[in-house]
């Protein structure tokens, strides 16, 4: 008689097993998890070996190996970091840039002042200084993840390069180090640098953030004066790239995030009131604007 099975749904109960076994010993999440699970070839073989060997033989076999997996100084292409954020630049990113090995379109810029979350604190809080980010896919995490892969990895900025997570090097440690800054990427564009700081004169951050805020919370004034700011952020972008020629990519470099987006982050959309006035709400709200 064959040894009885200790799972009772077979190598698929075995399987999320070793999954959330890897998540609790390497902190990895749940697809991460599994794709390492499924990708490792000793794994891939025990369970595929279930229905000739003994279940209780073969699941402590497989622990171990899972073991042997999380405490592995070494990266697992679980994608579990690329999909927390997209990183931050540093001022020795700018190689890769002036390299051409990364594109300026994969960037965009977030302004001293806009709130954000932050991983190190746990918790949003409102930018110190400026930053500039690789773009995040629309669906989260970093626009070069595919799958659990890096599509740019032989050309992945410093804080990818620094991120250890079987070490606890992370992003915290490069704290000291200069961020590149917007002002960086336009330093031989006298007209880009003039734009940025008018720019930031009529729409500052902090004040947007600061309504947006109040807006989200149900203040009505507030949700007046953000709306008048996003209106004047639209023209002040239309009317840069008529004029001198700039794309949405540039724009979003120099001038960071649109408004739409920064109100977007915060929870809100603009809809159209009976009035036919655009007012902001709540985006999981299905009626009734601020």
């Amino acid at each position: 008689m064959k040894p009885k099975d200790p799972h009772g749904a077979g190598p698929a109960g075995l399987r999320a097993e070793l999954v959330m076994r890897l998540v609790q010993e390497r902190g990895l999440d749940q697809p991460g998890a599994l794709a390492v699970v499924d990708a490792d070839p000793k794994l891939r073989g025990l369970l595929g070996r279930w229905a000739a060997a003994d279940p209780e033989d073969l699941a402590e076999r497989a622990r171990r190996r899972v073991d042997e997996l999380g405490r592995l100084a070494g990266c697992l292409g679980c994608g579990t970091c690329c999909r927390v954020s997209s990183p931050t630049l540093y001022q020795p990113d700018g190689e890769l840039l002036g390299q051409g090995r990364l594109e300026r379109d994969a960037l965009y810029s977030l302004r001293a002042g806009e709130m954000v979350y932050s991983a190190r604190l746990g918790r949003a809080a409102p930018l110190e200084r400026d930053l500039v980010k690789l773009r995040e896919a629309p669906g989260g995490g970093c626009v070069f993840l595919r799958g659990t892969t890096c599509g740019n990895y032989q050309a992945r900025p410093l804080q990818c390069r620094h991120l250890e997570c079987w070490s606890g090097r992370n992003a915290g440690d490069l704290e000291d180090l200069a961020r590149l800054d917007r002002r960086d990427l336009f330093q031989d564009d006298a007209t880009a640098l003039a734009l940025i700081e008018e720019f930031d004169l009529k729409v500052p951050a902090a004040k947007l953030t600061d309504r947006l805020g109040q807006a989200a919370r149900g203040e009505a004034a507030a949700a007046e004066q953000a709306l008048e700011l996003m209106e004047l952020d639209h023209r002040l972008r239309a009317a840069i790239t008529r004029r001198y020629g700039y794309g949405v990519p540039e724009l979003e470099i120099m001038l960071g995030r649109s408004a739409l987006a920064v109100a977007e982050s915060h929870g809100l959309e603009v809809v159209l009131a009976p009035d036919q006035r655009p007012r902001l709400r709540p985006k999981a709200s299905p009626g009734g604007a601020i």
